[in-house]
């Protein structure tokens, strides 16, 4: 057994060197004049570094990842992001597809574009800002894989768009002021492997349709979806929209959406609407305050709603399953950051095993509260920094 350990980890260490030895950086322009030449002439495992300046190329990625980045990948100063620039001059700037999960792109402006990407793969895209496109990013059918520590702003359409068989994390992003919603999702037929949406540690404001838009289609997917610690504010129609029929015009209908969602510690304040819709959610320690109309509609089913803090709503809570004696129905105490002030109500008073008839549905390891139990809202007290928080 020590030998074939020894031999496996013999290997290994071949291989690693085999792949640093004979990985190449390529320059733009030093190397190659365009971005696309620098990635024609790449190997899975290379990267492609680009020096500032602005790009109008429409680009293809197509059966190899390797690493595309500005020079904040070693600067880690941001100039470098806003000033490397890939201008879509109205069509698509980019489109991956047959990568995998190792190809990553680092520390660009996307803007002026149609999509800014379309992706049917599974990639990384780290440390961007996307602007002035229509939909920021189109995960189309079989894309996915990790969006962190972007910026999405002032897109004409959603930031974010998820179509089909995606499989994601989004976390530690921006999406604000986008002309429709900042992340949309649509339950097309699906029944392979289940499917699992991470939407975590966004800020996710100024949407001139819903924060977070879910479409259904007809017939339950094999899906599940955790939207924890956002802060969803200022939404025009609804922070959390549930729709039906593959309709995305909001009419705050509130679907019977089928699929598991929980929604977990989330702090959504002066929204049009809070919650619509959903027939199997779990809405658990979240703040929901100065809502304009309804904070919590038609939330039913085989839905649960517990430890939520409500505050200055239009209306609190309409045709929805809870329970009052979970409540919180005082004023939140937030700073303009919304983060909880000392003398907040929801400091310790979220659930860690959240129960319905004995069965936990939903369970936080002790690690990830500081006091006695989880507090209600986005942030737990004294926790000032997020990843957010030095984006821009």
């Amino acid at each position: 057994m020590k030998i074939k350990l020894k031999l496996l980890l013999i290997t290994f260490f071949v291989l690693l060197f085999h792949v640093t030895l004979y990985s190449t950086t390529y320059k733009v322009p030093s190397h190659f004049s365009t971005i696309q030449k620098a990635i024609n002439q790449s190997a899975n495992g290379d990267t492609v570094l680009v020096s500032r300046g602005v790009y109008k190329e429409s680009l293809k990625i197509d059966g190899k990842s390797f690493t595309l980045s500005s020079n904040f990948i070693h600067s880690k100063d941001k100039t470098d992001i806003r000033e490397t620039i890939l201008d879509g001059n109205g069509a698509t700037i980019l489109e991956i597809k047959n990568v995998d999960t190792t190809m990553t792109l680092i520390g660009f402006t996307f803007r002026n574009a149609d999509d800014g990407i379309s992706a049917r793969a599974r990639f990384n895209f780290l440390y961007n800002y996307v602007t002035d496109c229509n939909d920021g990013i189109d995960y189309e059918s079989g894309g996915g894989g990790l969006c962190r520590y972007n910026v999405f702003f002032q897109n004409k359409d959603d930031a974010i768009d998820l179509d089909g068989d995606v499989d994601i994390i989004i976390e530690d992003n921006i999406l604000r002021d986008n002309k429709d919603d900042g992340i949309e999702i649509r339950l097309q037929e699906y029944d392979g492997p289940q499917l699992t949406y991470i939407i975590r540690r966004n800020e996710i404001t100024g949407n001139g349709e819903d924060g977070i838009q879910i479409i259904d289609y007809p017939d339950l997917s094999n899906r599940i979806f955790y939207i924890q610690n956002n802060i969803i504010s200022k939404t025009a129609m609804a922070a959390i929209g549930c729709m039906s029929n593959g309709n995305t015009r909001e009419d705050y209908e509130a679907a019977s959406i089928p699929e598991r969602i929980f929604l977990i510690n989330n702090t959504i304040v002066d929204n049009h609407y809070g919650i619509t819709g959903g027939d199997n959610m779990i809405v658990l320690n979240n703040i929901i305050a100065q809502t304009q109309k309804i904070a919590i509609k038609n939330i039913d089913g085989n839905s649960i709603i517990g430890y939520n803090c409500l505050w200055l709503n239009g209306t609190d809570i309409v045709e929805s399953n809870g329970d009052d004696s979970y409540l919180i129905k005082s004023d939140p105490k937030l700073n303009k950051k919304f983060r909880l002030k000392k003398i907040s109500p929801c400091i310790d008073k979220g659930s860690h095993n959240f129960k319905k008839k004995g069965k936990i549905l939903y369970s936080f390891p002790k690690e990830s509260f500081t006091g006695k139990a989880p507090d209600i809202g986005a942030f737990e007290y004294g926790h000032t920094i997020w990843e957010f928080d030095n984006l821009e």
